[in-house]
């Protein structure tokens, strides 16, 4: 594991941990993969050396002060935070956009001072919203329009709208009073089906400006998809594939992928300006690999190896054609109808649960699909038994003591457990 600046330098070079011996015919290749993986150095966290006073983020690009937040970036004083991009002064915001001085929102675009809202855009001093546009000074509200001094859907004078968030902030049983009629009030307004906008020939949520994209979520200026995900921007001709963010084209089984990545299959995390990749990871600004990972500025690479433009084109049919025989590693391979065997090959197929570098229970995976020890084991899935020690503080407080009222809270609780 190399530190940022080490990882990044001229120091060290990722093809000099490629097999001693090459390419092994006689072996499964994921197996092959996952070995030079693990030989391979790797970066402390995936984030750009663009980034300034950011040291404990992921996958982030061009940030500066912020800290534990994973994916995307442009942004400035961001905390806690996923998936965000030209945002600042935000803590806890998930999927947001253009937002400022927020608080634990999710999927909004251009809004201020905005709090425990989801799916608004153009709203700002606001609480509690849901489906709002160009509203202000708005509270529990869902599906309003252009709207201001508004509780429950329902127009307020200021004075009266004031006085009631100042009550509700300061006191928890009031709070808890209105509880009922919040869920009452959601469940009475209706909501809408699908979120589809200027789009031709499109089924499946959220899709913007695109055409012919067949079971796909979160969508925007793109074409001729099918079972694509996870906000995709200017992306054609591609199926299958997650989380592409910018001007891509001509992808299969890909994800996790930054700008401009075109005619690859079967690859992850590929950082930007890439083509031509088959079965990589880890991969900037590269073409024509295949089996490769760390690698960036590279070419007509295999499992690391450098080779000639004609050795490589040779190389690749031959090991497209191992890969689609049967082979008995396969974590694939399963029992027929008759009660026997049916051995599956490597060709086609995305990277095996297998060979993750996690345990099952390490990963977001587990919170929405939770399984126990051996079931995960069963299912080719690592397990981790390391367990946290535990926290080395002077005072404890169980959550159900907490006093109601925030101004009762000790000013020194974020040294408590």
């Amino acid at each position: 594991m190399y530190e940022q600046s080490e990882w990044w330098s001229d120091k060290w070079n990722p093809k000099d941990y490629c097999p001693a011996n090459g390419i092994d015919f006689s072996r499964w290749f994921f197996e092959q993969f996952e070995e030079l993986a693990n030989n391979v150095p790797k970066i402390n966290l995936n984030w750009h050396h663009s980034n300034e006073n950011s040291e404990f983020v992921n996958f982030i690009v061009q940030a500066k002060n912020s800290y534990l937040c994973f994916w995307w970036g442009f942004w400035e004083d961001i905390l806690y935070s996923t998936l965000n991009v030209k945002s600042k002064n935000c803590v806890d915001t998930h999927f947001c956009f253009s937002c400022e001085e927020s608080y634990e929102i999710s999927y909004c675009n251009d809004c201020y001072k905005l709090l425990f809202s989801y799916w608004c855009s153009d709203c700002s001093d606001s609480f509690y919203l849901e489906n709002c546009d160009w509203c202000k000074n708005c509270f529990w509200c869902l599906w309003l329009k252009n709207s201001n001094y508004c509780i429950f859907n329902e127009k307020y004078d200021k004075e009266e709208y004031f006085k009631f968030i100042d009550s509700y902030f300061n006191d928890l049983e009031k709070k808890e009073k209105i509880t009922g009629k919040i869920k009452d009030f959601f469940n009475k307004k209706p909501k809408i089906n699908l979120d589809i906008l200027n789009s031709d020939n499109s089924t499946g949520n959220h899709i913007y400006s695109s055409n012919n994209c067949v079971y796909s979520n979160n969508i925007k200026n793109s074409e001729n998809l099918k079972f694509v995900d996870f906000w995709i921007s200017n992306l054609h001709d591609s199926y299958d594939s997650e989380h592409i963010w910018v001007n891509s084209q001509l992808l299969y089984e890909v994800m996790t992928a930054s700008v401009n990545i075109n005619k690859s299959l079967f690859s992850l995390i590929i950082r930007e300006n890439c083509s031509n990749l088959h079965y990589c990871s880890d991969i900037s600004s590269s073409s024509n690999l295949f089996w490769c990972i760390w690698l960036r500025n590279s070419q007509y690479c295999i499992l690391n190896k450098q080779y000639t433009r004609q050795e490589y084109e040779t190389l690749v049919s031959r090991i497209i054609e191992h890969m689609m025989l049967p082979h008995p590693s396969s974590p694939n391979n399963r029992g027929d109808a008759e009660g026997g065997g049916v051995m599956s090959s490597e060709w086609w197929e995305f990277f095996p649960s297998s060979i993750s570098p996690f345990g099952y229970n390490e990963t977001v995976a587990n919170e929405y699909y939770p399984l126990e020890k051996q079931e995960a084991l069963s299912k080719n899935f690592k397990w981790s038994d390391y367990e946290n020690p535990a926290p080395q503080v002077s005072k404890t407080i169980p959550a159900f003591k907490l006093p109601d009222n925030i101004q009762d809270i000790p000013d020194d609780i974020l040294n408590w457990a």
